[in-house]
């Protein structure tokens, strides 16, 4: 008897010919079925047609067989697992993805997670999955291909681009004088009023001005109040303010000085000293100018810095006046004693 296709006589000399199982196929007259090999099914669970080779991305066990009329359908050829890729045929198992790296569903390769992106759960090993997308790395970070963490702009170095899938370690991502980045930023700050980039180093904080000195924003020096100037409000942030009439200070002062008494400050400049009176004359604290020694009172001590004193009984001073030859002013004379 010449068995059918699909069928097999698997004794000689029986009259009956058996059928062959899901996904096997016999060819007429056959002794045997043939399983379908791994790589291949019984597409249409019919003994009497040959196997099919499975698609890319698919993977197949010897024997597989797809049947939709059951509950639930039987599926011969299997796509690849999201997150697995079918690099070799369907013949073997589809292989798992490595980390830094994704495969949809059917994949006949892994993808790298591309610069800028990263395997967002490839660091727990327990939740890995190379199912999920790569994920996208934030501003001030960033990742080559294949990446499992994004790295972070390193101090003194912006995210000039914003863009992660580009370096910022390079001299164009450097930080200016002036201005510092902490760790993983996409701008760099300027050094704030009152502060300074004191060592030119992007990757480390301004430093606070001293007192007697200020700082407008993003400078890589304090400057010291100017002659004639103080940090009055004590604060860096502040310009120096002007010294008043009757005063002065040196560089890099705090506060103004008033005149002292015995000085004046003659030229209504705080930025040059005071100046002492002459003999004969005297100030009292925070002049402008000196007072002379009026009639009846000298300079008895030769200090411009105590009032003149009056004359004893018997003894006089014309005060201060003009100094006359003739009908000529040849200067001007000043009570230094009474006489």
């Amino acid at each position: 008897v010449s068995c059918a296709l699909g069928r097999y006589q698997g004794t000689v000399g029986n009259s009956m010919c058996d059928a062959c199982s899901s996904g096997q196929y016999s060819a007429t007259g056959a002794s045997v079925c043939t399983t379908c090999p791994a790589g291949e099914q019984d597409d249409d669970d019919d003994a009497s047609t040959p196997c099919v080779a499975c698609a890319n991305g698919q993977y197949s066990a010897a024997g597989s067989y797809s049947n939709s009329t059951m509950s639930p359908a039987m599926v011969g050829c299997i796509d690849c697992a999201a997150g697995y890729a079918d690099y070799d045929g369907p013949d073997t198992p589809c292989t798992f993805c490595s980390a830094g790296q994704y495969a949809a569903a059917a994949s006949t390769t892994c993808t790298p997670c591309a610069a800028g992106r990263f395997d967002h759960d490839a660091a727990n090993n327990s939740l890995h999955s190379a199912a999920t997308p790569c994920a996208m790395c934030q501003v001030g970070y960033y990742s080559p291909p294949g990446s499992v963490l994004c790295t972070h702009c390193p101090p003194g170095y912006r995210d000039d681009d914003h863009d992660p899938s580009t370096p910022c370690d390079s001299n164009s991502s450097l930080c200016a004088p002036g201005t510092y980045s902490d760790i993983g930023t996409g701008n760099c700050t300027a050094c704030a009023a009152g502060t300074y980039d004191h060592d030119a180093d992007p990757s480390t904080a301004c430093h606070t001005c001293g007192a007697g000195a200020y700082a407008p924003v993003g400078v890589t020096t304090c400057t010291p109040c100017a002659l004639g100037t103080a940090d009055l409000d004590a604060s860096s942030a502040t310009a120096c303010a002007n010294c008043a009439v009757g005063q002065y200070s040196a560089v890099s002062q705090v506060s103004c000085t008033w005149c002292a008494s015995g000085t004046v400050d003659t030229d209504s400049d705080p930025a040059t000293p005071c100046t002492a009176c002459a003999p004969g004359r005297f100030s009292p604290d925070n002049a402008t100018q000196c007072l002379d020694c009026v009639a009846g009172f000298a300079d008895t001590d030769g200090q411009s810095s105590t009032p003149c004193a009056q004359c004893l009984v018997g003894f006089y001073s014309a005060g201060a006046g003009p100094l006359m030859m003739g009908t000529f002013q040849i200067g001007y004379a000043y009570a230094t004693s009474c006489n």
